[in-house]
């Protein structure tokens, strides 16, 4: 399991909300809006990222760094 954390260290300002969107190679994995996200099979030899998307007293948004590929 990934999560937000190992990712990309970020704060939330009080009256902020965020999404999240994981990705593999750079593509949206379905349904992985989660603060974490477990890896599967699907992604064995990909990176990974995630975006984090803030609105309210945030606007804006991240991109973590990739992860090496996943073995």
């Amino acid at each position: 399991t990934l999560s937000l954390t190992d990712a990309l260290p970020i704060c939330t300002p009080s009256a902020a909300t965020v999404s999240y969107q994981w990705k593999a190679n750079g593509v949206n994995i379905a349904g992985a809006t989660a603060s974490t996200f477990t890896l599967t099979s699907t992604q064995l030899g990909t990176t990974i990222t995630v975006t984090v998307t803030g609105t309210g007293n945030y606007s804006g948004s991240a991109t973590s760094a990739a992860t090496a590929a996943v073995s």
